[in-house]
């Protein structure tokens, strides 16, 4: 009993132990994670707010007048296509430079702009002008993400680590010259040893939170053991008590009935009170006779001394004794009994604890029960999903029930069927307590079908 209580107090301080592991190791990802995001970000706002505050510079033109009336600039677009032909160019030019926006804007690109891993600028139009990136293929992904992109939109994480590029930050920001949009750019920065770095910690966590776990179960198994410790001390002392006490009482019982007996002798039998009396006398003592042994059944079971002497045993036998000695006990009360069993029931185990199985079910259905009501007795053999074989004993009475909040309660120790209502019945609550001890003791179980009002249903398994 108590290494099952160990067990579930064990269950219990590992259970509370891996939760507060969960909950700390989870916290401190979340608080690592959002302040990783919230750096990156602040970073890549820091880098942008230089890009602004540098600003887009538009090349200044002097408007000289030409022989022929038009006006002249420098003409770079033989430069931009060899920015878009060339890697090398784009991965390793870190100097400003600069770029024909439409055919009256050129500016400079800022310099800080190439503190990022890779960009795109665009027109207004959406025409792309000048991009870093040194990977054609990373290049179209970077291009279709930055196309999908609002203008002025949060920043966004993307993915592309399945692809072997890696985990980026994207933005896209608007190219402003004289308080007037003349195109917009998107940065991607490489982030993905940050998140790699937060994956390796999850994965640590992790397997910090399993290794937790069995740390935990060794934690809460020893303190569970410390928390039952005087529970189990002092229920010991109460064995001990039990059985003493039993085997103390006994011996003046004993000698209370044999002295009964021959005070019975000496009276003469025309003393009716006299004999009244000494009858008296005799029922009690056979009733604290019977409440010391359950008492010392139960301690030598606690103790696990109690001796299981198995024989051959013919069940059915035991069953119409039993039926044919409760017939006469209630025959006063008109107590139909009806009995259905094969003949022939046979198994391995203790006669005399069997014996008492079957008396506590039958005894228990003829106390609880009304005047004039049934008891139906059963039994047979029958085969479980173990598909091995057992008797299966069912004693059903038309009784006063068991109001269901006490149905679990009813194989409990010193726990009566509806005390308020069978305050004359006599009994100590041990009869059930005790069968389901002998049914346990001979592989077998004990339950119990009952409706309030109507009557109880007991059944008993028994292993062949």
């Amino acid at each position: 009993m108590f290494r099952r209580l160990q067990l579930r107090l064990t269950f219990v301080y590992t259970l509370v132990l891996v939760i507060i592991l969960v909950i700390l190791n989870a916290t401190i990802y979340l608080v690592l994670d959002s302040y990783n995001t919230n750096k990156l970000e602040s970073d890549i706002e820091q880098i942008l707010f230089d890009i602004k505050s540098s600003e887009w510079l538009r090349e200044i033109y002097e408007e000289s007048e030409r022989k022929d009336g038009s006006y002249e600039y420098e003409d770079d677009s033989e430069e931009e296509d060899d920015d878009h032909a060339s890697s090398e160019y784009e991965t390793s030019s870190y100097e400003d430079y600069e770029i024909k926006i439409t055919d009256k804007f050129d500016v400079i690109i800022p310099n800080a702009i190439n503190a990022f891993s890779y960009y795109f600028i665009y027109s207004n139009d959406g025409e792309l002008l000048r991009y870093k990136s040194p990977d054609a293929e990373l290049n179209n992904q970077l291009h279709d993400i930055s196309s999908e992109l609002e203008i002025d939109q949060h920043p966004i994480i993307t993915d592309l680590a399945d692809k072997g590029y890696g985990i980026y930050i994207a933005l896209k920001r608007p190219i402003i010259v004289d308080e007037q949009q003349v195109g917009y750019y998107t940065i991607f920065e490489d982030v993905t040893f940050a998140y790699s770095t937060l994956d390796n910690l999850k994965t640590i966590m992790i397997i910090m939170t399993i290794v937790g776990a069995f740390i935990a179960l060794g934690i809460g198994y020893i303190f569970a053991g410390k928390a039952i410790k005087p529970i189990n001390e002092a229920y010991k002392a109460k064995e001990r008590f039990l059985g003493d006490a039993s085997h103390e009482l006994r011996t003046p019982i004993s000698i209370i009935m044999l002295s009964m007996e021959a005070l019975k002798r000496a009276v003469k039998k025309d003393n009716a009170e006299a004999n009244e009396l000494i009858e008296d006398v005799n029922q009690e003592a056979l009733k604290m006779k019977g409440l010391v042994e359950k008492l010392l059944f139960i301690a030598r079971n606690d103790e696990g001394t109690l001796v299981i002497n198995k024989e051959d045993i013919d069940v059915s036998e035991l069953i119409k004794r039993n039926v044919k000695k409760y017939k006469l006990l209630s025959s006063d009360r008109d107590i139909d009994f009806h009995v259905e069993l094969s003949d022939g029931l046979r198994m391995q185990g203790d006669k005399k604890l069997i014996d008492s199985v079957i008396s506590i079910l039958i005894d228990n259905a003829v106390k609880y029960n009304k005047d004039n009501g049934k008891i139906y007795v059963s039994a047979g053999y029958t085969t479980l999903y173990d598909k091995k074989r057992y008797i299966h004993l069912r004693v059903q009475d038309t009784g006063i029930g068991i109001r269901q909040e006490d149905v679990n309660r009813i194989f409990e120790r010193f726990t009566r069927q509806d005390e308020s209502r069978s305050k004359a019945i006599s009994g100590y609550g041990l009869g059930l307590a005790i069968a389901k001890e002998i049914a346990l003791s001979h592989q077998g179980k004990i339950s119990v079908e009952s409706t309030e009002g109507q009557g109880s249903a007991f059944t008993v398994l028994l292993r062949c």
